[in-house]
């Protein structure tokens, strides 16, 4: 919108990358650390994945991939997980500011 073009007038292109940073960079790592560390299957994975960043329309391109609903069972529980997490830090970032 109009807020968005002002945005990248004033601050320039700088503006993006860093928001295509904030937004691929946890993507990226939550790949790495569930595939190495935890050594998820990969269709718990993606499946969690989707739901951690709230992508219903990339849940039927993942099933369709695995040939299985195993993605399916597993993306409410990432939604859920990152819905309580985004909640507690909005609180955690308020309570700071307010101090």
């Amino acid at each position: 919108g109009p807020s968005f073009l002002s945005g990248v007038q004033s601050m320039g292109i700088t503006i993006v990358l860093v928001g295509a940073l904030a937004t691929t960079v946890p993507l990226i790592l939550s790949l790495l650390i569930g595939k190495y560390v935890f050594r998820f299957h990969p269709a718990v994975l993606l499946g969690s994945l989707c739901g951690a960043r709230g992508s219903a329309p990339a849940l039927p391109s993942v099933i369709e991939a695995a040939q299985s609903q195993l993605p399916a069972l597993y993306y409410p529980l990432g939604l859920a997980i990152s819905q309580i997490l985004a909640a507690a830090a909005g609180i955690l970032v308020i309570s700071l500011l307010v101090k």
